[in-house]
């Protein structure tokens, strides 16, 4: 009787773990493949500990089902194995994109892909724990370098920030010694020699830049102000010389246009002339546009002037030569009358007619000699003009 007891409870306990066995096939044959490896290795592990704690009977029955069983295993890690090939080619693609853009100098684009990388990288999964360390091993050595060499640049910049400091830091101060200037075209000059000098000094650092701008920019402005006031009250003074100019240079335009050759007229421009550089200057091309009118009025004038008095020369010479030629002719009568009148004197008997006709000789040459200095300063007169 015990054995027959002990057979049959030996026969449940059997029955009772080939059915455990069997539910547990089942259970690891639902186990979803395509889920997280994490999900998934906590569940094979789970049943495979379970597995191992069902007694082990030694019925040919139990090794096919351990066969099944570690066939659903195999089949689970198959799925993982496969799964950690493909992330270690996504990795390795990674890691040969990290590679070819870590020698890139454009740092903040750059720094974007690599932290996109990085996402992709996180995201990508496991490649098994003897292929994890390896990849990411040589993944953070290409991310390293691009970053050791922003670290590198970023210390080069950070001289050449110091440097440009220094230098904007100077231009600041002569900026401030310039700013107060009214010598306006050579402050001007210099200010924008400093705008060169300036922009050539290149970036100071963000957090100087603004600053040491807005320095610069005080003075350059405080000078720009006060030639701006200077020129805008000088512009409203050239309005008024303007005007004044103006009327100048229309009087002057009617006397040249009249005509009229006078000492009045002449002496009338000078005094113009004189009121021209009284008035004082207007706005630069617009001075030079009045005074290229009023000299061509003054021009015009005095051309006229000087061929109306060219005239008038050429007149009083042909004037003076014709008077000379009656003058000459009259004395030459003259000396023919005395000639006959000397040859009359012989024949005169009466000493009273005599002396009458001397007198007569006498009165004529003493006119003949007038005659003669008159012609003689007449000459004169024609060499000298």
């Amino acid at each position: 009787m015990d054995y027959d007891k002990n057979r049959n409870e030996t026969e449940e306990d059997l029955d009772e773990d080939v059915k455990t066995r069997q539910e547990l096939i089942e259970e690891a044959k639902k186990i979803d493949p395509d889920a997280s490896w994490d999900d998934t290795m906590k569940a094979v592990s789970d049943l495979r500990r379970r597995w191992k704690k069902i007694e082990n009977w030694g019925s040919a029955f139990e090794e096919d089902m351990n066969d099944e069983f570690n066939s659903v295993m195999d089949a689970l890690y198959a799925k993982r194995n496969a799964g950690y090939a493909d992330v270690q080619k996504i990795k390795k693609e990674l890691i040969a994109r990290a590679e070819k853009i870590n020698s890139s100098t454009d740092w903040k684009k750059t720094n974007e892909e690599m932290n996109e990388l990085m996402n992709q990288w996180k995201a990508a999964g496991s490649a098994g724990r003897d292929m994890d360390d390896t990849l990411w091993t040589d993944f953070n050595a290409a991310r390293q370098k691009f970053y050791d060499r922003r670290t590198e640049n970023r210390a080069q910049m950070q001289s050449g920030f110091d440097n440009a400091k220094q230098e904007k830091e100077a231009i600041i101060l002569k900026a401030k010694e310039l700013e107060a200037s009214d010598d306006w075209k050579k402050t001007g000059d210099a200010f924008k020699e400093l705008m060169e000098q300036w922009r050539s000094c290149g970036n100071a650092g963000r957090d100087n830049d603004d600053a040491l701008w807005e320095q610069f920019s005080a003075s350059r402005k405080k000078f720009n102000d006060a030639r701006q006031a200077h020129f805008d009250e000088m512009r409203s003074k050239w309005s008024v010389v303007e005007e004044e100019k103006k009327k100048i240079v229309a009087d002057a335009v009617k006397i040249a246009s009249d005509k009229a050759y006078s000492r009045e007229n002449t002496a009338a421009l000078k005094e113009l002339a004189g009121k021209w550089k009284a008035a004082g200057a207007c706005e630069r091309e617009k001075d030079e546009a009045l005074w290229k009118e009023f000299r061509k009025a003054n021009d015009d004038y005095f051309a006229g002037l000087r061929a109306f008095n060219e005239q008038k020369h050429t007149e009083w010479r042909n004037r003076m030569i014709e008077n000379r030629n009656r003058k000459m002719d009259l004395i030459e009568r003259q000396r023919r009358s005395v000639a006959h009148m000397q040859e009359e004197l012989v024949g005169i008997l009466a000493e009273a007619d005599m002396e009458e006709m001397k007198e007569d000789i006498e009165d004529k040459q003493a006119f003949i000699k007038e005659l003669e200095e008159q012609l003689a300063d007449m000459d004169q007169q024609l060499r000298q003009k």
